[in-house]
């Protein structure tokens, strides 16, 4: 009679070990490596995976100015970094860079085009300029444990991309 091994399967799915008594204890099957992003303003948050992150943790993969027209530009960023379980957390970083050249004399003066207006609100000039919107924007959930830090920002990245991301790595050129 042939001896069951780690491969084969019983009918409940999982596979079985022989144990030294010859009684078999069930070995829990791999989970399934699964990337979900949240890039668009109605995808379901994922910032649930901020949790059991290092707030120095995070590792730069892609920052960029970008402008999609006169009225509507900023600076975003994105950083990655393994959870406390396991799970590869891509975030971005967004802000309006948009008063970054203005003074307080320009404040107080007025001298401000409508977009910086907007920008100040019934903020400080300083509250403004740190105003920052920070997101979990993908997530390898399950990833292989030798995973590296390199493939999971390329991953993500291109995930990112394809569920309609801000693209910041190419030129937007056409070959």
């Amino acid at each position: 009679m042939a001896e069951r091994t780690p491969s084969d399967s019983d009918s409940s799915g999982g596979a079985k070990d022989p144990s030294p008594k010859g009684r078999s204890r069930k070995i829990p099957e791999p989970a399934t490596p699964q990337i979900r992003t949240a890039c668009r303003s109605d995808s379901p948050s994922l910032d649930e995976h901020f949790a059991g992150t290092d707030p120095d943790g995070w590792k730069l993969v892609a920052e960029s100015d970008w402008s999609e027209s006169m009225y509507h530009s900023g600076h975003i960023a994105y950083h990655v970094q393994r959870n406390a379980a396991g799970a590869w957390v891509m975030r971005s970083i967004a802000r309006d860079p948009c008063l970054d050249d203005v003074t307080e004399e320009d404040v107080e003066e007025g001298a401000l085009t409508d977009e910086q207006f907007e920008a100040l609100g019934d903020m400080t000039l300083e509250e403004a300029r740190a105003e920052e919107e920070r997101k979990v924007v993908a997530v390898w959930l399950n990833p292989p444990r030798r995973s590296s830090r390199k493939a999971a920002a390329k991953l993500l990245y291109d995930a990112v991309v394809a569920a309609g991301g801000m693209d910041i790595m190419t030129d937007g050129e056409e070959d």
